[in-house]
C-alpha cells in the first residue's frame, strides 16, 4: 500500500498529466518525451494508476469516467486538491465557489443524469408517461452547471426544467454552458433555495439531493417540493447512505464527504420516514456504492 502522505503526490502527478496533454499521450499509445511527464508516469505505475504493458505501452489500470476526458481529469482533480487544501487550513465546510469545483460537480451530474433517464425513470409511473409525451417540466434543485436538467430535456423533447441554486457562480457557469445548448431556452435558472419555492403542482419530476442540504432546510425543503409536484409525480433524492457491500474506506470517505457538503450521511430509513412526515405516499429505493437514491410519490 502507497504510504498516506504520499497521496497528494499521486493525485498531483495525475493532474498535471491531465493539463499538459500527457494523459492524453497514454491513451493515444504515444510515448512521453517530456522528463517530468516521464517521472509523472514512473509515480503513477508505482501508486498502480497506471501499467506497462509488455511493449511498453502505458494505459490505466481501472476504467473510469474522468479518465476518457483529460480536461475532466484536470478539473476533477484539482478540485479534489484545492478541496483537502481548504479542509487543511480551516474547518468551514465546503462552498461552491470554486469553478473547477463546480465543473466537477457538474461533470459527475452527467453520469447521474443517464443512469435517472436510462434505469430509474422507467419505474416512476406517470412521471415516464408525461415526459414520453414531451409535456412534463422538471424541477432541478441544487442545479449547478445544468447538466441534469439539460439531459432531462434532451432526452425527452418538450419537457420544460426550473432549476434551483443558491450559489451565484453555479449559475452563472449554468448560464453560459446552456447558452450553447439548443435545450438552454426549456430551462429557467432561479438562485433560490428550496425553502422559499411556493410554485404548486407544478412539476411531474423534481430531483433534490440530500448531501447539499442541512437537516432543518431538508424536512422544510420535502414539504414545499411536495406541494410542488403534481399528484401522482415523483421525487427522486440521492441520499449519502454507504451499501453493505462497500469498504470500510468507501463508507468513511462517503460520510466525510457528506459532513464537508453540509447534508451528513443518512440511511435510507431516515430519509424514507422523512418523506413520509411531508406526505409522500409510495417510498423506494435503489442502493448505490457511493450514494443510495431514494424515490418518493406525491399523493
Amino acid at each position: 500500500m502507497i504510504e498516506s502522505l504520499r497521496q497528494v503526490q499521486v493525485v498531483g502527478a495525475l493532474a498535471r498529466l491531465a493539463r499538459t496533454g500527457g494523459w492524453a499521450d497514454i491513451l493515444e499509445g504515444r510515448p512521453l518525451t517530456d522528463e517530468l511527464d516521464v517521472a509523472d508516469a514512473r509515480l503513477l505505475v508505482a501508486a498502480q494508476v497506471l501499467r506497462e504493458s509488455a511493449g511498453g505501452r502505458l494505459e490505466p489500470v481501472d476504467l473510469h469516467p474522468w479518465y476518457d476526458d483529460p480536461q475532466i481529469l484536470a478539473a476533477n482533480l484539482v478540485a479534489e486538491l484545492r478541496r483537502a487544501l481548504h479542509h487543511g487550513h480551516d474547518e468551514d465546510r465546503l462552498t461552491a465557489t470554486d469553478p473547477d469545483q463546480i465543473l466537477a460537480m457538474g461533470v459527475a451530474s452527467r453520469s447521474v443524469a443517464a443512469i435517472l433517464a436510462e434505469g430509474v425513470l422507467p419505474m416512476l409511473p406517470v412521471t415516464r408517461d408525461r415526459l414520453d409525451e414531451g409535456r412534463a417540466r422538471f424541477l432541478d434543485v441544487g442545479v449547478g452547471t445544468g447538466a441534469i436538467a439539460q439531459t432531462i430535456c434532451e432526452t425527452f423533447p418538450g419537457t420544460s426544467a426550473v432549476g434551483l441554486d443558491v450559489s451565484f457562480e453555479a449559475l452563472s457557469m449554468a448560464k453560459e454552458h446552456l447558452a450553447e445548448s439548443p435545450v438552454g431556452h426549456l430551462i429557467e435558472l432561479r438562485q433560490q433555495s428550496v425553502v422559499d419555492l411556493v410554485d404548486e403542482d407544478a412539476y411531474d419530476l423534481a430531483w433534490m439531493p440530500q448531501i447539499f442540504l442541512s437537516r432543518a432546510d431538508l424536512e422544510v425543503g420535502l414539504g414545499r417540493v411536495r406541494r410542488a409536484l403534481r399528484p401522482g409525480c415523483w421525487l427522486v433524492m440521492p441520499v449519502a447512505a454507504s451499501a453493505d457491500g462497500c469498504t470500510p474506506l468507501e463508507a468513511a470517505a462517503l460520510e466525510h464527504d457528506a459532513v464537508l457538503r453540509g447534508g451528513g450521511p443518512m440511511s435510507v430509513l431516515c430519509a424514507a420516514e422523512l418523506l413520509r412526515e411531508a406526505g409522500f405516499a409510495r417510498v423506494r429505493d435503489m442502493p448505490g456504492v457511493s450514494q443510495s437514491l431514494v424515490m418518493a410519490q406525491a399523493a
